[in-house]
């Protein structure tokens, strides 16, 4: 009886320490969106209480939720504490770093302008998880290469979902990185649109050679995505010159060597393959465009099941022990008492130099 009492005691005091230590890392994250936000303390506690139950929601700790928190408020974020929540479940369900589901997240924001809106957000997410459930991709590839595309493919007018059908088809097909096959679409969006010059990496830069390859393939196989854009007045839309070739592919009008004789000029075979991948696979992509119609709710339904799993369970418990702790502990009597210990130490290291 008296060892059950004692393992019970040990197993008490260290979960106890563990939830000190997770209050103090509370602290630490509050105190730095404080800094960056100049929120009242009274607004700012009250974020640190609703930490502890956001973070249960998901299964992940109150520390995780609120370094992202911080991160979105340090980007100039108001709604930072539901953009914060909206990259655990990214993370949750792609099962990405935390810096990746930000980024994924910061650049689709940026470049479709979605003013931080989480609904928007919401959808973006639950279109990517429908093209990694659907297809040999993943979460992970689209949000790697989201950042280096995605400006780009929307100041030529692609759609949110036109890009990433367009990654998830040649990140299916051909396996390679998120970060590669962005790389070779941005190439091929800016030779479409001409844009002479343009730095795509260290290893190329846009030519004119290229922009006039380019140009002179849609105009023998893309006429009419040309013409569209010279009535409008427009740039070209990318996705429909890039559904030209992939027709003109499909009707025998354009064979294996001359379709890589168009693309080769965008640098190198690699991205030759990438590109070559997406036009041949283009009932692909189009069927993705279809899936992602009826995509809303996909992320919440998987994060359901996630919720039942032990890791996500034994990380709720954590979290409801913790925010009992804090409800015990007063947090300014601590800090207090270590500023006591603190001046007591100071005070007897200059009463020992004095002797010295």
């Amino acid at each position: 009886k008296a060892s059950a009492i004692a393992a019970g005691t040990a197993f008490l005091i260290k979960n106890t320490k563990e939830a000190l230590n997770t209050m103090k890392d509370v602290d630490s994250e509050l105190a730095n969106i404080r800094k960056v936000t100049g929120e009242s303390a009274e607004s700012i506690n009250r974020l640190g209480k609703e930490a502890y139950d956001t973070a249960s929601k998901y299964g992940v700790s109150a520390t995780e939720y609120l370094k992202g928190a911080a991160d979105f408020a340090k980007a100039g974020y108001s709604n930072y504490a539901n953009l914060a929540e909206l990259a655990i479940k990214t993370q949750l369900v792609g099962d990405v770093s935390a810096e990746t589901a930000s980024k994924f997240l910061l650049s689709a924001d940026a470049a479709y302008k979605f003013g931080g809106n989480v609904d928007q957000l919401s959808t973006v997410l639950d279109r990517a998880n429908v093209i990694e459930n659907n297809y040999a991709t993943s979460i992970d590839k689209l949000a790697e290469g989201f950042p280096i595309v995605a400006s780009t493919a929307s100041m030529a007018n692609m759609s949110v979902d036109e890009l990433m059908a367009a990654l998830g088809t040649i990140t299916a097909t051909t396996q390679e990185p998120g970060r590669k096959a962005a790389t070779a679409l941005r190439a091929l969006i800016l030779n479409i649109e001409g844009e002479i010059g343009t730095v795509i990496d260290e290893d190329m830069t846009i030519t004119q050679e290229s922009v006039e390859s380019m140009s002179d393939a849609l105009k023998k196989y893309g006429n009419e995505a040309v013409k569209a854009a010279q009535k409008t007045g427009k740039l070209i839309d990318p996705m429909e010159a890039i559904k030209s070739l992939a027709e003109a592919y499909k009707n025998g009008d354009l064979d294996d060597q001359g379709l890589f004789n168009i693309l080769s000029s965008l640098g190198g075979k690699l991205r030759t393959n990438q590109l070559t991948a997406l036009i041949k696979n283009f009932d692909m992509y189009s069927d993705m465009l279809e899936k992602v119609k009826v995509s809303a709710g996909s992320a919440d339904a998987e994060i359901g099941i996630m919720q039942e799993t032990w890791e996500r369970r034994t990380e709720k418990l954590k979290n409801s022990w913790t925010d009992l702790v804090s409800d015990i502990v007063d947090t300014d009597a601590v800090k207090g008492s270590l500023d006591v210990i603190t001046s007591a130490i100071n005070g007897l290291d200059r009463a020992i130099e004095a002797l010295t």
